[in-house]
């Protein structure tokens, strides 16, 4: 007997899957709570982690792991076999089991090519969305046009005296390393960032296109250039060719108010007053205390991350006509920090290995964390945005010839084993298979909590983590 043929899925339901919308699907159909980013819906990524790096962009119609180079897709079908599989690739039964699954969490019917129909047994409850071709227009530029753009930028801000007290009071940098780390301020006034980007595309000659965190707006008298943007300090990315081909904005206040009915919420330090749309006060306290209801609607504290990245992509609905996102075509950056007084000397373009002692190399998260450490420790300190994407480090660590590795993620991460501690479990993990076969020696930087949170505060007090040998 001769085993009777696979029915084959057909073309319809192939088809009626791929315009699934990929934010419904994994808020309706996977139960996941998604916080909202601009034009991105960020989630948690597989294995847990402090702050979601997982970003969803409905307008664009894709998904993206920030934190794993080959982990992302155009369609719910990839999510899926990230979630159950934690991987991208379908083939054989797994991509059958993966059609099965997401007809019947969708609630859509599945046909085959016979006509044979498996009809849900619950409500739909994901929609469909048009499909957009990614025709290139919002990728972003190559790191040497970036670094032109953003140094330009940079040169036409200042620091406000309120950001310079946070370094030299809090963070204890003194201000001159501040200049020389190029670190600026951010203005809450949409018309001095219209102002600065029209500035700076004075001084360059050149619109700002494919530079994350510049977008073209719908003005009233037509199209114009500005920046994205809240209040806080930008902080630059810089490569191995000492190229700033990326920023971050540290925002002072990453809080929203969401409001309810015909009230309005005003934000005085860690005190909310609430209002209705005539002026009449309503409600006065401290954020702690929301939720809270009141005449004629409600107030909710949503909180946000610290750290953004300075990108922007085209929203029509919003009067975006053109954008360019931090991590197309390539990843988003890490960033590369050195001692302040090499960085004075670094010309642009010179690989960091040519001018500098590059056989011990730290692996960290956060980049003005990684700045500080390494004033104190004289050397480089590859870092990223969070715990979770520190195995994109390992490569450019081996490119700078490192002969011994330090991970030094912070110490909350080495201690909560219910989320993020597992991430730091499968880095120890992965850098042990990657390195030890190269022959790099491998530590780990550990110190208590009740010390410090991260390496530089554990530094600026005086204090040193200990070492675990990993190899």
């Amino acid at each position: 007997m001769t085993d009777a043929p696979k029915k084959r899925i057909s073309d319809e339901t192939l088809e009626m899957i791929r315009k699934l919308d990929i934010k419904e699907f994994a808020e309706n159909a996977l139960g996941e709570k998604l916080k909202r980013e601009g034009t991105a819906y960020m989630a948690y990524r597989n294995g847990g982690e402090n702050n979601p790096s997982v970003a969803i962009v409905p307008s664009k119609h894709y998904w993206k792991d920030f934190t794993r180079d080959d982990i992302g897709g155009i369609e719910v079908l990839s999510y899926f076999a990230y979630r159950m599989w934690d991987t991208v690739e379908l083939k054989g039964e797994r991509f059958t089991t993966a059609v099965h699954q997401v007809c019947a969490l969708a609630g859509i019917p599945l046909k085959y090519d016979d006509g044979t129909v498996i009809q849900p047994t619950t409500d739909r409850c994901v929609g469909e969305v048009d499909l957009v071709e990614d025709d290139g227009s919002e990728h972003k530029q190559s790191p040497e046009v970036l670094n032109d753009y953003y140094r330009g930028l940079l040169s036409l801000m200042h620091l406000t005296e309120g950001h310079r007290k946070h370094f030299e009071e809090e963070r204890r940098i003194p201000i001159e390393t501040v200049k020389i780390r190029s670190y600026a301020s951010m203005s809450d006034n949409p018309q001095d960032r219209y102002k600065l980007a029209r500035d700076v595309i004075k001084k360059l000659g050149k619109k700002p296109e494919g530079i994350p965190g510049f977008y073209l707006a719908q003005g009233e008298y037509g199209p114009y250039w500005t920046m994205l943007g809240r209040e806080g300090i930008i902080v630059p990315f810089r490569n191995l060719f000492n190229q700033i081909w990326g920023l971050q904005l540290r925002l002072d206040d990453p809080d929203t108010i969401v409001t309810t009915g015909s009230i309005r919420a005003e934000k005085k330090g860690d005190l909310v007053e609430l209002y209705d749309y005539g002026g009449q006060f309503l409600w006065s306290g401290k954020r702690s205390q929301l939720p809270v209801s009141v005449s004629g609607g409600s107030a909710e504290l949503i909180l946000g991350n610290r750290y953004r990245w300075f990108s922007k992509t085209k929203d029509l609905k919003r009067g975006v006509l053109r954008g360019a996102t931090i991590s197309m075509p390539t990843p988003a950056p890490y960033h590369v920090a050195v001692p302040s007084r090499l960085l004075e000397c670094w010309e642009a373009g010179v690989h960091l290995a040519e001018v500098y002692d590059t056989e011990t190399v730290w692996l960290g998260e956060g980049p003005l964390k990684g700045d500080i450490a390494a004033d104190f420790t004289d050397q480089i300190h590859l870092q990223t945005a969070s715990v979770s994407a520190m195995q994109s480090l390992f490569e450019p660590a081996m490119q700078l010839g490192a002969k011994t590795v330090i991970l030094a993620p912070d110490a909350d991460a080495q201690t909560k084993l219910e989320n993020v501690g597992k991430t730091v479990i499968n880095l120890v993990e992965a850098a042990r298979d990657y390195f030890t076969p190269r022959r790099v020696q491998l530590k780990f930087a550990t110190w208590s909590i009740e010390q410090s949170k991260g390496l530089d505060d554990l530094l600026n007090l005086g204090f040193r983590p200990n070492f675990l040998e990993l190899n």
